[in-house]
């Protein structure tokens, strides 16, 4: 059975970027950390003895192989996917040092920081293709929040998620239109709290980017996840 885990989200912040630098433009990546112990690796069923660290990076490999050694799940076709190579160009703006390696020889193999391998980990273990639904999304990003209200209702609707400073609308990236016109309504009533749009599902760079240059104008916050 696959273990409910916090999944991390990307934040498309509207702060200051030097764009002559040309840096990826999407620089305030949520990052988590394991314990030494490696407690998230123990909570789903994966001794550490199973899957080995070398100079702080985790064994892709390893994980591969716990997993059931999935032929077209190896590191290196999961690292050459555009997505994965997204993932990286974000961390590369947030973590020190190498996002991953790739060790030659007999214990060789792909080894990557954590967060690199917390994605790889959720790509094997998904059987099949699971698609994404608004209420999934909610219900996972309520969870990993903590103290939320849920489906609060508005003489206009019922806003998504409500914390002590946010409002939350979670929309597929497609309806993104849609999460801007319900978080502008909502906000009328509670004019304090800060406007977040929470998207999932595929998009580009350059479509994550349009969308946070017009959510600016109104002071909304952009996350995204797929």
């Amino acid at each position: 059975m696959r273990s409910e885990i916090a999944v991390p989200i990307v934040k498309l912040s509207a702060g200051a970027i030097d764009k002559t630098e040309k840096e990826p433009e999407y620089k305030q990546l949520e990052l988590f950390e394991w314990k030494v112990e490696d407690k998230f690796l123990e909570s789903n069923n994966i001794p550490t003895s199973q899957v080995r660290r070398k100079n702080g990076l985790i064994c892709l490999n390893d994980m591969w192989r716990v997993a059931g050694s999935v032929k077209n799940k190896i590191p290196s076709r999961w690292i050459a996917l555009k997505h994965t190579q997204f993932l990286i160009k974000l961390l590369r703006t947030q973590v020190n040092g190498e996002i991953y390696q790739i060790y030659r020889g007999r214990n060789g193999g792909t080894f990557s920081v954590d967060e690199l391998a917390y994605k790889y980990w959720e790509y094997l273990s998904v059987k099949r293709q699971v698609k994404l639904t608004e209420k999934k999304v909610q219900s996972q990003l309520a969870k990993s929040i903590g103290a939320v209200k849920r489906e609060v209702q508005t003489l206009a609707g019922k806003i998504d998620i409500l914390t002590a400073k946010e409002l939350i609308e979670v929309k597929s990236v497609n309806n993104w239109k849609c999460a801007v016109g319900q978080v502008i309504i909502y906000g009328q009533s509670y004019p304090d709290h800060q406007k977040r749009i929470h998207l999932f599902g595929e998009a580009s760079p350059a479509f994550l980017s349009m969308i946070r240059s017009h959510c600016t104008v109104f002071d909304i916050e952009v996350t995204w996840e797929y």
